[in-house]
């Protein structure tokens, strides 16, 4: 399966960093912080990449199939793994892909 690409600026806005960095200058200010320190915690800040992804739940996957067992209860399983296990309506895979929305 080919490697999904992210939306850069909405997976980075995941972190704020101008909050943080905003809450910082307050710390600094507040404490005392060297300038040697404070450069080096805002340079490792922007240096920083953001380690977050777009999931796509179970109950929202292209591959999950949504079945009622006898009593009528909805249950959910996976067609992306051997055997179609039964999966939480919440849980989430590497390989999820969003359905097509077919209510307008």
């Amino acid at each position: 399966m080919a490697k999904k690409e992210y939306n850069e600026r909405s997976v980075a806005s995941y972190v704020d960093k101008q909050k943080v960095k905003k809450k910082l200058q307050y710390i600094f200010k507040t404490y005392g912080v060297s300038d040697v320190l404070r450069n080096k915690i805002h340079k490792s800040l922007d240096d920083s990449a953001t380690d977050a992804v777009h999931v796509v739940r179970c109950m929202d996957c292209a591959r999950a199939e949504m079945i009622l067992d006898i009593i009528g209860n909805p249950r959910l399983f996976c067609t992306c793994w051997r055997g179609n296990p039964e999966v939480e309506f919440d849980d989430f895979c590497s390989y999820g892909e969003r359905r097509e929305n077919n209510h307008g």
